[in-house]
C-alpha cells in the first residue's frame, strides 16, 4: 500500500537511496515475493544497478531467495555485477552445490576463470568436492582448462590425493 501511494504521487519506481539501492533491490534481498512481483508489474527495471554494480538478482542469490531468483530471471534479470567469477570459484571451493546452482540458473557461467585462470572446476577438484565436480561436469565445463601455472583441474585433484575426483574427471 505504501508503494502504491508513492507511485500515485509520481515517485520514480527506480529511485534509489544514497547507495542507489532501489525498492526492488531491498525486496529481492528480503524475499518479499509480493512486493517484487508488484514492482515488476509496475515497470521496475529488473536490471537496475546500485553504486556497487549489484543488481536485484544478485541480492536474491546472495540471500538464497530461490523464489525471487526464479521471478527475476523470468523477468529478464541478469547477474552483471562485479566479482561473479571469484564468488563462483569460492562456492566451488566450499562445495556448496545448491548455491552454485543458483548462480548457474541465473546465467552465471561456471566455465569462466578468475585472474589466475582457475575455474570453479579447479577449486572443486583441489578441495575434493565430488558432488560439485559432478555438477560442474554436467554443465559441460572444460576439464582441460589450464590455469596460469599450466595446471588442469585433474592435476589439482591428483596433487591433493582425491582419487575419486581424478577418476571422475579422467572419465570425461
Amino acid at each position: 500500500e505504501a508503494i502504491e501511494r508513492m507511485l500515485a504521487s509520481n515517485f520514480d519506481i527506480d529511485s534509489g537511496d544514497y547507495d542507489g539501492r532501489t525498492a526492488l533491490h531491498l525486496a529481492s534481498a528480503e524475499g518479499q515475493q509480493n512486493v517484487v512481483e508488484f514492482l515488476l508489474k509496475k515497470g521496475a527495471n529488473v536490471n537496475v544497478v546500485d553504486r556497487w554494480g549489484v543488481v536485484p538478482l544478485r541480492d536474491a542469490i546472495n540471500h538464497k531467495r530461490d523464489n525471487i531468483i526464479a521471478i527475476l530471471v523470468a523477468a529478464g534479470g541478469l547477474i552483471n555485477s562485479a566479482g561473479v567469477v571469484s564468488e563462483m570459484c569460492q562456492i566451488a571451493a566450499d562445495g556448496d552445490v545448491v548455491h552454485m546452482k543458483r548462480f548457474v540458473t541465473s546465467g552465471g557461467n561456471p566455465a569462466l576463470a578468475d585472474y589466475d585462470g582457475r575455474t570453479p572446476l579447479h577449486l572443486a577438484a583441489a578441495n575434493g568436492h565430488l558432488d560439485m565436480v559432478k555438477f560442474l561436469l554436467a554443465c559441460n565445463v572444460d576439464v582441460n582448462a589450464s590455469d596460469r601455472f599450466g595446471c588442469r583441474p585433474v592435476d589439482d585433484a591428483k596433487r591433493h590425493g582425491f582419487t575419486d575426483v581424478v577418476h571422475l574427471i579422467e572419465s570425461r
